[in-house]
């Protein structure tokens, strides 16, 4: 099956989770397969226009045109979520 949808933005993180923005809306899939067959993703709300969208072994971070950052993902990986900026990271 092929997609299909306009896509401005899609990232893969290592636990084979799928994050896309299009239009403006983040939508996180559990695998790539879903993401193809358009199932089970969860949709967050707009956050504008998206610059960049990253994925690393289990959370993604989405930077927006006005220099908002948003970080989601495993809670396992607590250090790479929702942490205050530091010299050392």
């Amino acid at each position: 099956m092929q997609r299909q949808d306009p896509l401005d933005i899609l990232a893969i993180a290592f636990n084979s989770r799928v994050a896309t923005c299009v239009d403006g809306v983040l939508t996180e899939f559990p695998t790539f397969e879903a993401y193809l067959e358009t199932r089970g993703g969860t949709s967050f709300r707009s956050f504008g226009h998206l610059q960049q969208l990253l994925a690393n072994v289990a959370t993604f971070t989405a930077l927006t045109s006005t220099g908002s950052i948003y970080t989601w993902g495993d809670a396992r990986y607590e250090l790479c979520l929702a942490r205050k900026p530091s010299e050392e990271w």
